[in-house]
């Protein structure tokens, strides 16, 4: 029997979907640090520096025309389908405004993302050219046409992940998170399988066909779940139907402020080809590091919270709107906090225990650690910046964060050229975080003027009282990582083995350490998360 995607359904919990996807995107990262550590011990670092710039291209456009903007400008609209095409029971009719619509949208970017992928793949040599055109890169014999090699076969992958991004936001739309969000496991375990292929024709071609392999995979697993609600969109040439004028008055400006955020991206691409042998490898390395928790915590409170915010706010539901934000952007942090001062506290020993073998030698562990440091900072305001934003998608405001990430690209441009030029790889990476808590500062004051109140106050509040938890957490996780390390060298020959025991002593002890002190001090947020873990160990 078919299930109705309307049918009455049990009261929808934020934080449980959010849980639900951190468990599927807990194994997708664990998959992807896997391949991002086969491939950092496999390939030397002129194959990861090519693989990581080649890649960066389908990446820039999925980020762009996917899980970004479509997802935001998508779901509130199809919502508002489904709602109508409920209260007019034409919920499973072939005319249904739902299905034209999705239909419609699907068509248009099957269109478009085709044609990118075949343009994409006669100019590669162009792109490349301005895209890494720097000293650094240009004078290491080969690199160049082994990036645009590998760049040519994956940029296919950008037609395949663009579709598994627009299934996913339908899917997400239902309310169905966790299938969406574990095809990326698949594609990460996929690259891995092919990293150990022998090599067909350039070194590091395996993992370009790993990639295009995996998108495959990946886009399947996101359309099984839609099946079952006979909501799968179908090729159209009637693409003016109800709602596609909206969803391009809030797209457009989605897609541009989607694009600055990414240009971004491409500019540190560019300013670190000025650099040496390796530096988009350390900064690809520490970006993965940092994306692990930042993916666990943010991205998926970010993903379910649009669909809720955007229900509310429907309902003229303002309070309840307001509160909901401010009540996780609180809980994010109580999360995020202790993420940032256990990555900075153990950078140097978590780089070494994940990337350290075989080709990922000393100098490489040391240049990583340190980008992962300047990172982490940056952690909480990454985290709370996909947290916010989906407020003003929810309301249909997609310009103000357009706006507000062209003016800090601007800034960025100038920063990161000066910054790089002096100071080198940390220069760059220090104006990036810089513009990213540019980016978050002037948000905020925008959501207080147009929105309402951020919850400054009762924010700040709540980071002070978790001060004390972090320092006692900082200290215990560098002593025990310290101590015990050196215990263990007494006793062992085996460094490989020691450093994973001092590092896994040093995460166990500061997580114990920092709920112990929070419990303690009773401080809200911290009682709620832990709480949440221990029912949903009961219930395991």
């Amino acid at each position: 029997m078919t299930k109705d995607p309307k049918a009455p359904a049990k009261p929808h919990s934020v934080l449980r979907s959010a849980a639900g996807m951190s468990l599927a995107t807990l194994l997708s990262r664990i998959f992807g640090m896997v391949r991002d550590m086969v491939m950092a011990a496999l390939f030397p670092r002129m194959v990861t520096d090519a693989y990581v710039v080649a890649f960066r291209l389908p990446n820039l456009f999925r980020r762009i025309l996917g899980e970004g903007s479509l997802a935001a400008s998508f779901i509130p609209l199809y919502v508002e389908s489904l709602s109508r095409d409920e209260a007019a029971g034409k919920l499973q009719a072939a005319e249904s405004e739902s299905k034209a619509f999705s239909s419609a949208v699907f068509s248009m970017l099957t269109t478009l993302t085709a044609t990118l992928s075949v343009l994409g793949v006669i100019f590669m040599p162009w792109i490349m050219s301005h895209l890494v055109g720097g000293e650094g890169y240009m004078q290491v014999p080969g690199k160049f046409e082994l990036t645009v090699f590998l760049a040519r076969i994956m940029f296919g992958y950008l037609f395949l992940v663009t579709t598994y991004a627009f299934y996913m936001s339908m899917a997400n739309a239902h309310k169905i998170f966790f299938i969406p969000a574990l095809a990326p496991a698949a594609f990460n375990l996929i690259t891995i399988i092919f990293a150990f292929f022998p090599t067909w024709y350039q070194e590091g071609d395996q993992l370009a066909w790993g990639v295009m392999a995996g998108g495959v995979v990946q886009l399947l697993m996101a359309i099984s779940p839609l099946k079952s609600l006979r909501v799968i969109p179908r090729l159209t040439t009637h693409w003016l139907v109800k709602n596609v004028p909206r969803f391009f008055t809030i797209v457009l400006p989605s897609m541009l402020g989607m694009s600055v955020a990414q240009l971004l991206g491409i500019l540190n691409v560019s300013f670190a080809s000025r650099l040496g042998q390796g530096t988009h490898s350390y900064i690809y390395f520490a970006d993965r590091l940092l994306e692990f928790p930042q993916s666990l915590l943010s991205v998926s409170l970010g993903v379910a919270l649009l669909p809720t915010l955007s229900e509310l706010w429907v309902k003229g539901k303002k309070e309840e709107f307001l509160a909901s934000t401010q009540r996780y952007a609180r809980l994010l942090m109580v999360l995020s906090l202790p993420s940032a001062v256990g990555l900075y506290v153990l950078a140097e020993p978590i780089v070494r225990v994940i990337f350290g073998r075989g080709e990922f030698v000393a100098a490489d562990i040391s240049a990583t650690a340190q980008v992962v440091m300047i990172y982490s900072f940056v952690l909480v305001v990454s985290g709370l910046h996909r947290v916010t934003v989906p407020a003003f998608y929810a309301v249909k405001n997609t310009w103000l964060p357009a706006a507000n990430s062209a003016f800090c690209l601007v800034v960025h441009y100038f920063v990161a050229s000066w910054a790089t030029d002096t100071y080198g790889l940390l220069g760059l990476v220090g104006a990036t975080a810089f513009t990213g808590s540019l980016n978050l500062g002037i948000l905020l004051i925008s959501y207080r003027l147009i929105l309402g109140p951020v919850g400054v106050v009762s924010f700040m509040q709540s980071a002070i009282w978790l001060t004390p938890s972090l320092v006692v957490m900082g200290i215990v996780a560098y002593s025990v990582n310290y101590y015990f390390l050196k215990f263990l060298s007494d006793i062992s020959s085996i460094s490989a083995v020691s450093s994973i025991l001092a590092l896994s002593a040093a995460l166990v002890a500061a997580i114990v350490a920092f709920f112990g002190v929070n419990i303690m001090l009773k401080h809200p947020e911290s009682r709620e998360i832990s709480q949440l873990l221990l029912r949903r160990l009961k219930r395991s």
